[in-house]
């Protein structure tokens, strides 16, 4: 019976062990991965915007007083010379003023021959010549004024230009400081392009950018950032942004529509392989080697595509590990053992 007992025991024992045995080689096992470390690389942004051509000097010519338009001799599109007439206006205001002017002149002027005889004479005091004398100088001011405003109904085009818009035709009413046409200069296009807020820290003269035109067979020109706003518009919250052509294509016009792209400054960013990156509720992480060998969760911030991979904003430093291979059997704190391999 004694020895029953002993031999049962001992049976156990040798069960227990052999139970226990895998469990602790289990927990001992040291998983091996993959890892890479992070290196900071030089790149640069590349945005793409969708852009127009416009002119680098454009003027709304506009009526300098109320009237009739009587003469509109051109039309879009047409080339015009410096002092070409573009509008003529029938101003009643200037027209009065005129006709006020060239009687009161006339006055003046019959006046001063008038008492000029009678002051050589002696006839005259100094002081009423003096008067009539300032008489005739403001009558002669009057009248180069009322000249000057009809002139001025003549619009004319103040360098040369191209016709872009027409805002009235013959006929029309218009009153002062309405608008007559828009004038361009073809000569000198730039290209004009909406930039993001969350974009425009990036943004500085000088810049280079790839412009491709459709329209124009999908021409692609060099251009270069020379302009940029000081404002955000209250609809789009995007910046004006102009791009001068370091040589404007032949047959380019205005309102054509084109995409832009613009690469920004070279900047040293952390970059991993996309497929390091991984999502959880709780937003982007990977899986770093620590000192220790052990494993970390380590949440990051991702920013743009970079060459093959994707910027790390923040969450990881230069020389750390990321799991590239394996990561699929890691867990925050397990022990690993990690081989290190090129970038993928």
């Amino acid at each position: 019976m004694k020895h029953s007992v002993l031999l049962g025991c001992s049976v156990l024992l040798l069960a227990a062990a052999v139970a226990c045995g895998p469990k602790k080689q289990q927990k001992d096992t040291v998983v091996p991965v993959s890892v890479i470390k992070v290196r900071g690389m030089q790149s640069s942004y590349t945005r793409s915007y969708i852009g127009t051509v416009v002119s680098k000097h454009t003027t709304v010519l506009v009526s300098p007083y109320g009237g009739n338009v009587v003469e509109l001799p051109v039309h879009l599109g047409q080339k015009v010379a410096s002092g070409s007439l573009i509008a003529e206006i029938d101003s009643p205001t200037a027209k009065n003023m005129k006709k006020t002017a060239d009687a009161t002149l006339s006055q003046a002027q019959d006046g001063y021959q008038r008492a000029e005889k009678v002051y050589k004479a002696g006839g005259m005091s100094e002081i009423q010549w003096k008067d009539i004398s300032t008489k005739l100088i403001q009558a002669e001011a009057t009248a180069e004024m009322a000249n000057n405003m009809v002139d001025e109904c003549h619009v004319k085009a103040p360098w040369d230009a191209v016709i872009s818009e027409l805002h009235v035709v013959v006929g029309d009413e218009v009153k002062p400081m309405s608008r007559l046409a828009t004038i361009i200069d073809e000569n000198n296009l730039e290209v004009s392009i909406g930039v993001p807020e969350n974009e425009f820290s990036r943004i500085r003269e000088g810049l280079n950018a790839e412009v491709i035109i459709p329209a124009m067979d999908y021409l692609s020109s060099s251009a270069r950032v020379t302009e940029i706003g000081v404002m955000a518009s209250l609809i789009s919250h995007s910046y004006n942004v102009r791009l001068t052509f370091k040589q404007q294509p032949k047959g380019l016009k205005a309102g054509m529509a084109c995409k832009v792209s613009l690469q920004t400054d070279q900047q040293r960013r952390l970059i991993v392989p996309a497929s390091v990156v991984k999502v959880d509720d709780n937003g982007r992480y990977v899986w770093v080697v620590n000192d220790e060998d052990k494993v970390e969760k380590r949440s990051v911030t991702a920013g743009n595509f970079a060459g093959t991979g994707v910027a790390i904003e923040t969450g990881i430093n230069p020389g750390d590990r990321i799991i590239v291979e394996g990561s699929q059997k890691v867990s925050t704190g397990m022990k690993v053992q990690p081989k290190e391999v090129e970038a993928l």
